[in-house]
């Protein structure tokens, strides 16, 4: 009984380690193509504000490379954006996005990045940020001890971050579920294509729900056999198990070519990602967490929270479960803004 207790409680600690707190930050920026670049760039100055002011030592390395992206992608995002545009923007936003698109109209567009000490965003947009940013952070500090989506440990592991000219992965661990198939049902309604990374176990089970998966159209990718920690994992035959067994399965009784692979909880170590890496052609992580898994995270605050960081990495691979009901609910609405905003919905890594 101690040990169950045990278990229990380090899992709720691994949990705990990996949440974040639901914010729901509300947007007036329209669904369009001019908007979206915009807002590319409010998203990048309102985090750069954040990260600017970080002081942890330990944490130089990560703040650089996070400063770097952002200002690749405001130089990336501002030939596209005209006074005009601006201008527009203007009659229909307030706080934070207003004053920061008023400092974008005041100022040279050669020295937007330069110069953003001079804008200080306060409310809700800032308030979002410092909570993400303390939810990068969070996971940085644990790696490698916990490794997750926050670093590579390989050249051939994508995160999500090259992926920033408007394209959009979405991604669907854990089915096949009863939520599957209407997750399908969107998609197709939608003329679009997504990843789902399935569980052999899930797989075995529900074997009529997995063929209806292979006949979507979308790409099947494998997600381990009982959704285990790979990292935790020092017995190579369990860890075949879980790695290549789901393999076997699909392709000798579905006949389906598989080409990617994701790490539950994105946790390996170097032993599990070697294997990984001999048997499957990538290993697929992402950028962008829905963050689905936590109660507090309601349709709404998932579907502000998943728009904002497509805008602020302009692109990258989304991940959602296709085991929840909400997943099924704010699809219809994300699909369409980002669809109105420009952005492409791909499936190749």
């Amino acid at each position: 009984m101690k040990q169950i207790f045990l278990l229990a409680f380090l899992c709720l600690a691994r949990l705990a380690a990996f949440a974040t707190d639901p914010i729901l930050v509300r947007s007036n920026f329209k669904a369009t193509p001019q908007d979206a670049e915009i807002r590319t760039l409010v998203e990048n100055l309102a985090f750069l504000q954040v990260i600017d002011q970080e002081k942890a030592t330990e944490l130089a390395p990560f703040v650089e490379k996070k400063r770097a992206k952002s200002l690749k992608i405001i130089d990336l995002v501002s030939p596209n954006v005209s006074l005009t545009h601006l201008e527009n923007a203007l009659t229909y936003l307030n706080g934070a996005e207003k004053e920061a698109v008023l400092y974008l109209q005041k100022t040279p567009k050669t020295e937007w990045a330069t110069r953003r000490s001079e804008l200080v965003l306060q409310g809700d947009l800032i308030r979002f940020y410092q909570g993400f940013w303390a939810e990068l952070t969070r996971l940085y500090r644990l790696h490698p001890r916990f490794t997750s989506e926050i670093a590579v440990l390989d050249d051939r592991e994508i995160q999500g971050f090259a992926y920033d000219q408007k394209q959009v992965f979405l991604t669907f661990d854990d089915g096949p579920t009863r939520f599957t198939q209407p997750v399908c049902n969107l998609l197709k309604e939608n003329n679009i294509r997504a990843n789902f990374f399935v569980l052999g176990k899930n797989v075995r089970e529900n074997p009529a729900l997995f063929t209806a998966l292979t006949q979507s159209g979308n790409e099947i990718s494998l997600h381990s056999e009982t959704h285990a920690n790979l990292a935790k994992m020092h017995d190579f035959k369990a860890l075949q198990a879980e790695v290549v067994a789901p393999l076997t399965l699909v392709r000798e009784k579905y006949n389906c070519q598989i080409d990617y692979f994701r790490a539950p909880y994105g946790s390996r170590d170097l032993a599990a990602l070697g294997l990984i890496m001999d048997t499957y052609k990538k290993h697929i992580l992402w950028n962008i967490d829905s963050q689905d898994w936590q109660a507090g995270f309601t349709k709404e605050v998932m579907l502000e929270r998943v728009t904002r960081l497509v805008h602020l990495y302009h692109g990258g691979i989304v991940l959602f479960h296709d085991s929840r009901q909400k997943v099924v609910d704010v699809l219809p609405e994300l699909i369409d803004h980002l669809k109105a905003s420009g952005y492409r919905f791909e499936t190749g890594f």
